[in-house]
């Protein structure tokens, strides 16, 4: 087996020695790659053809990320960036498969669906007929979609007997 992000143009050896964290392969074959420190797109996922968002509109991010992308339509993908302390940093996406980014939601006290658990509970997934509705989460349950933002799906506070509760390990 080769690492075929090894010889991709512009990445240094830390690049792809220190590890791929995440990576998801899209309905058309194209492959989304994290790194230690950022986000790889390759329209096919052949050797050397992996190329970085930096410089994009998407930051680097030396945390935890995570990446999913719309089945029914490649162009959109969604990245979830974890901070250092395990919170949600940032939410970004791209609809012309990533030429440009765009900042959805910054992490902050008010909304911060991972408790410090980002690197532990973190799921992020498309719907697969709507490419603009996904659910994104950790030790609570959002959903984002263009017709209503952004919506409570699952709560760990209160008791079974709330209609949202949801605990992560379960």
């Amino acid at each position: 087996w080769v690492n075929p992000v090894e010889n991709s143009p512009g990445l240094s050896p830390s690049e792809w020695l220190n590890g791929i964290t995440d990576f998801t392969v899209a309905s058309d074959g194209s492959v989304w790659v994290k790194s230690s420190t950022q986000i790889l797109y390759s329209p096919d996922g052949s050797d050397a053809s992996f190329v970085s968002m930096a410089g994009r509109g998407l930051p680097q991010n030396n945390a935890r990320s995570r990446i999913a992308v719309a089945p029914s339509n490649p162009d959109y993908v969604y990245v979830v960036h974890i901070d250092g302390s395990d919170e949600l940093s940032s939410v970004y996406r791209t609809t012309d498969r990533g030429q440009t980014w765009t900042l959805m939601i910054q992490g902050s006290n008010s909304f911060n669906p991972f408790n410090d658990q980002g690197d532990y509970d973190l799921l992020l997934g498309v719907d697969p007929s709507d490419p603009e509705r996904f659910l994104m989460g950790g030790v609570d349950l959002w959903s984002w979609s263009a017709s209503e933002g952004w919506q409570a799906r699952g709560s760990r506070f209160d008791s079974p007997n709330n209609p949202f509760y949801v605990h992560a390990d379960n």
